[in-house]
């Protein structure tokens, strides 16, 4: 039901560095960014999808989906 949602929003992926054990590389920049509906009982639902790419030039498609509660 539509009617449960009060506003949507994005923020795009505008780049970043990725320093771990296991990898290390880059957010591509402008690549997809973060989708947020928000709704009347206070949750926020988040969509986000974006490219990263690894030192070593491959390429890694990433898609998350989580959720916020708070007043």
């Amino acid at each position: 039901a539509s009617d449960v949602y009060k506003r949507q929003g994005f923020v795009s992926a505008a780049g970043g560095i990725i320093d771990g054990p296991l990898l290390s590389g880059r957010v591509v920049p402008n690549s997809g960014g973060d989708w947020a509906l928000y709704r009347d009982d206070h949750t926020v639902m988040f969509h986000a999808h974006y490219m990263l790419e690894a030192d070593d030039g491959t390429q890694i498609y990433m898609r998350n989906n989580g959720y916020r509660h708070a007043p």
